[in-house]
């Protein structure tokens, strides 16, 4: 047997045949011509691997441990006259992880098996979701007819107020919230909604309203307007940055109003913006480029490679930001200086992110998402969504759900409907 310094045990793939021993025990196969062989160490013992010595066909009640995909150094051999002929691997083959442990996908990487539900919303037929807003151990959902929903933990939908009666709601474009409040945007207000203060049966009922002034119209006609928001986190003091669909960056504190430069024009939908900190966020246009605000004003940032349209983007736990991009799959920005380039095979654009679990979970051309891991790197894209519709409008649940707001925008005959997309717990857990 091939030597490997710090190796207590092995498993060895012979043919299609899996075996384990002990760094001990010999191997023992046929030497038939052009056999090939694959060969794992473990610094650990079979006991802690949860193996014994011979066959593993029949210690495989449950699935084998992850533990077992997590080597001390991979060897393929190959035979030669009567001889083994050894190289070594920088990793174990996909065909031995797959005889190993089937379901490693779903149990041993970043990438669960997971199940989608359609949560019927409680208000007419066709209803546009115009947001959707992570806190308070749930969703907010704000609604085209200014309706604002709540999505609980239990996966039940209740309804907050009743829209209709605000000219500010009816133009809502965005909202965020934090500490039991929501911040409404739309037209040239934002308006803040006390949520323990709302009645399903009545108009939702804004405790305070204000707006900077000043918005002029384009030179097409259009009216200046805010599009899109972005609220500091828990225990961090109270701000909002918001952009304006001439690409205005404007930010909203409790002392008041203050100007931060700004972007190219854009189509609304196109337009993201994200808290990085105190008096900090990122900002986006969906062209090649993004904008760093901060205290010192607005810095222009481009994409790593030219032709490329910025899309979604998320700041994750580490303090980077995962961008998708129209053509190229994900980029990632550390300290916002370094990019790193993600490759993801089969990319459909990309039109939605949030930050969740250990990465983010984003949505692609066709009604498609995905979900990218810090750690382990892209899971393959799910092409089956709840419609065909491009999502834009997606929040986490819990570690283990994400909500998808508007999935349906365009089926006058289909009841109002947000998606969940939960993961799948395995039957056999990893030890």
């Amino acid at each position: 047997m091939p030597e490997a310094p710090g190796a207590s045990s092995y498993v060895v793939r012979i043919g299609s045949e899996l075996r384990a021993g002990n760094i001990d025990e010999a191997i023992r196969a046929p030497l038939e011509e052009n056999l090939l062989v694959e060969l794992a160490f473990y610094s650990r013992a079979l006991e802690a691997l949860g193996l014994s010595s011979g066959p593993l066909e029949g210690q495989r009640a449950c699935l084998l441990s992850c533990e077992t995909l997590e080597t001390l150094a991979v060897l393929t051999g190959t035979v030669r006259d009567t001889e083994l002929e050894w190289r070594s691997l920088d990793e174990m083959s996909e065909g031995m992880k797959d005889a190993l442990v089937p379901d490693r996908l779903h149990r041993c990487s970043a990438c669960p098996a997971i199940e989608r539900v359609l949560l019927p919303l409680p208000v007419p037929r066709n209803v546009k979701v115009k947001f959707t807003a992570a806190c308070d151990r749930g969703v907010y959902l704000g609604l085209s007819g200014g309706e604002l929903l709540y999505v609980r933990d239990d996966e039940t939908v209740h309804q907050l107020c009743a829209g209709g009666a605000s000219p500010s709601l009816g133009l809502i474009q965005h909202g965020v919230c934090r500490d039991g409040e929501v911040w409404l945007i739309g037209g040239e207000q934002i308006a803040r909604l006390d949520v323990a203060a709302l009645n399903p049966a009545l108009p939702c009922l804004v405790s305070t309203s204000t707006g900077p002034g000043g918005f002029d119209r384009a030179d097409g006609g259009e009216r200046e307007s805010f599009v899109r928001a972005a609220i500091s986190g828990p225990n961090e003091p109270f701000e909002i940055f918001i952009t304006t669909n001439q690409g205005r960056v404007v930010r909203y504190d409790d002392s008041g109003w203050s100007e931060h430069g700004r972007l190219s024009a854009a189509p609304s939908e196109l337009f993201r913006i994200a808290w990085l900190g105190p008096r900090r966020a990122l900002a986006s246009a969906g062209v090649s480029e993004l904008a760093l605000i901060g205290p010192e004003g607005l810095t222009i940032r481009a994409l790593p490679e030219a032709f490329l349209r910025m899309r979604a983007f998320a700041r994750l736990s580490d303090g980077s930001v995962l961008f998708g991009t129209d053509a190229r799959g994900l980029y990632r920005l550390h300290d916002s200086i370094r990019w790193e380039v993600v490759g993801v095979q089969g990319w459909l654009d990309n039109f939605g992110m949030t930050a969740h679990r250990n990465g983010a979970f984003y949505t692609a051309e066709g009604g498609a998402f995905g979900y990218y891991d810090m750690d382990r790197g892209p899971c393959p894209i799910e092409l089956v969504g709840f419609s065909t519709e491009r999502v834009y409008e997606l929040a986490p649940l819990d570690a283990a759900r994400v909500i998808l707001g508007d999935i349906v925008t365009s089926e006058p005959l289909r009841d109002s409907a947000v998606g969940l997309v939960r993961a799948v717990p395995s039957s056999c857990l990893a030890r």
